[in-house]
């Protein structure tokens, strides 16, 4: 049998399309079980969950890692597929994506997103995805899993579970992605495999997801600091930027003609996506130069932030 877990709070919106999705795979009910796991929802998530036929899971708001790992010791199945609320999968989703892990393949596979939303803050998020996957689609093995959709072996994830820690969703499946990865696990990227996702459409919480991205990065790269310089996902084009944004930072109080150097570093590094974002529209490219300079600065602030011990804040 195979395991779709689900961690849910609050996805009233997003729940029954997902759910209705999973119910369209062409597998009968004895192949495939759904887990949603409800984090303390105060919306009608749970009655959508029952009603669609999920066995449904509680726990108290505390976090998707738990909510993840209470629903896979609970799964029936040998395979786990994570799944995020927000997202729809393609009619064959559960069967192609399980099958370089049943055939003995992989241990974990993971798909990519894609988004047909018209807002600018969800499209310019869309770009930084494909240019991510770019990257990954070039590596035969890779160490970076989103757990939005993916699929393990399930004594994988009994033997090294998300770290509970995490309590809002965004960095836990780095840590997992690098200690599977530390521990010899064979992860296959399939970039043919997506599902459909509701990126942020609001610019202030794309600038708040990245500062809190990066002041928990720092804790996962002192712990895997060969992870610092290079990893499947992440292009090194991006680390650069932050290096070119931070340095722009500390030299402008004592030289505006250096910090003024450093962005312009920070440009040549950024046509990449600048371009991608003009091949979409005029108006995207348009955007995209404050887009993402305003994400470096946060993530850059994000990373000062996670630098100061906690009982220093």
């Amino acid at each position: 049998m195979i395991s779709v877990v689900i961690p849910v709070r609050d996805e009233e919106e997003h729940l029954g399309l997902c759910l209705e999705a999973l119910q369209n795979q062409g597998l009968s009910g004895t192949d495939y079980e759904i887990v949603a796991v409800d984090d303390g929802s105060r919306d009608r998530s749970p009655q959508i969950a029952k009603g669609l036929g999920a066995r449904l899971i509680h726990q108290s708001g505390q976090g998707p890692s738990a909510a993840r790992n209470i629903g896979i010791r609970s799964a029936r199945g040998e395979t786990i597929l994570l799944l995020d609320a927000d997202c729809l999968p393609p009619p064959d989703w559960v069967r192609r994506i399980t099958a370089p892990i049943l055939s003995g393949e992989a241990d974990v596979t993971v798909g990519r997103y894609e988004s047909d939303q018209k807002n600018w803050v969800a499209s310019l998020i869309q770009l930084e995805l494909e240019q991510r996957y770019e990257r990954m689609s070039r590596h035969g093995r890779i160490d970076y899993v989103n757990s939005g959709s993916s699929a393990f072996r399930r004594q994988l994830l009994l033997d090294h579970p998300f770290d509970e820690s995490y309590r809002k969703a965004g960095m836990e499946d780095v840590e997992l992605s690098f200690r599977l990865a530390g521990n010899g696990a064979r992860m296959l990227f399939m970039p043919e495999l997506a599902v459909k996702h509701s990126h942020p459409t609001r610019f202030s919480h794309y600038l708040r997801r990245k500062f809190y991205y990066a002041a928990r990065a720092y804790q996962i790269y002192r712990k895997y600091p060969s992870k610092t310089l290079g990893d499947a996902s992440t292009p090194q084009r991006r680390r650069l930027q932050m290096v070119a944004v931070g340095l722009a930072g500390v030299l402008a109080p004592f030289s505006l003609k250096a910090a003024g150097v450093c962005l312009a570093v920070w440009l040549l590094l950024s046509i990449h996506f600048i371009a991608g974002a003009f091949r979409k529209s005029v108006a995207l490219g348009l955007l995209a130069p404050g887009f993402l300079l305003a994400g470096n600065i946060a993530f850059v602030l994000g990373t000062l932030w996670g630098l100061i011990p906690k009982k220093a804040r």
